[in-house]
């Protein structure tokens, strides 16, 4: 994101995007477990210690995609925790979709979201104000909602894979390790900095390559 600090409406929207996906992302998943009886699930939403995570907001400062808290609980069954789970990363995702919308009501062109790359905006774009903002805005959250299904430690991703792992010596080891000895967070940021042969960083390119995909469904 500090990448596109030369362009400022780049920059704009893309911190906004990352930060309304990471809100969505929260009172997504406190709204449902408040429906499935956490009384308290809404309380911390005003506190932003209880939505950013500050190794997620260095990430998306330095690769673009970063990520927030992803709620605790335990529920009756894994289909509600499941559920209450997935409920972040599909209210970031619709932040996305709607900045996606919000660039094509301001005139962005269709064809041109197929072509589009992430990669592309933290280098910063030139064009009408409202389209690259909308467009840095949507790209951005969409990045947030798939960064946050990836199975590793402190992501979404992680806690849904937890829920149907099973319980063997060699799950709870790796457990300890990437979760209480924070190897996942470690290894979370070097997919994700640290250019790997001649391309970019592994899971930035993944990243990068799904938000294309679901871009191209617009067009």
């Amino acid at each position: 994101m500090l990448r596109s600090l030369a362009h400022p409406v780049t920059f704009l929207g893309l911190l906004v995007g990352y930060l309304l996906a990471i809100a969505a992302h929260a009172a997504a998943q406190a709204f449902v477990a408040r429906s499935l009886g956490d009384r308290w699930a809404t309380r911390d939403l005003r506190k932003p210690a209880k939505i950013i995570d500050p190794f997620g907001a260095i990430s998306a400062a330095i690769a673009g995609p970063g990520w927030g808290i992803t709620r605790e609980g335990r529920y009756r069954s894994r289909g509600q925790q499941l559920t209450m789970l997935l409920a972040g990363p599909v209210a970031a995702m619709l932040v996305g979709v709607i900045g996606v919308v919000g660039y094509l009501v301001a005139g962005g062109l269709r064809e041109l979201l197929s072509l589009i790359r992430l990669a592309d905006l933290l280098q910063g774009v030139t064009g009408p104000a409202g389209q690259v903002f909308t467009l840095s805005l949507g790209v951005e959250a969409l990045a947030v909602g798939v960064l946050s299904l990836i199975p590793l430690p402190p992501l979404t991703g992680w806690r849904i894979l937890m829920l149907y792992a099973g319980r063997s010596q060699g799950w709870q080891r790796a457990r300890y390790y990437l979760e209480e000895r924070n190897f996942g967070v470690v290894a979370l940021l070097v997919l994700l900095l640290i250019p790997l042969g001649f391309g970019g960083p592994l899971l930035l390119e993944l990243v990068d390559w799904i938000v294309g995909l679901l871009l191209g469904l617009a067009v």
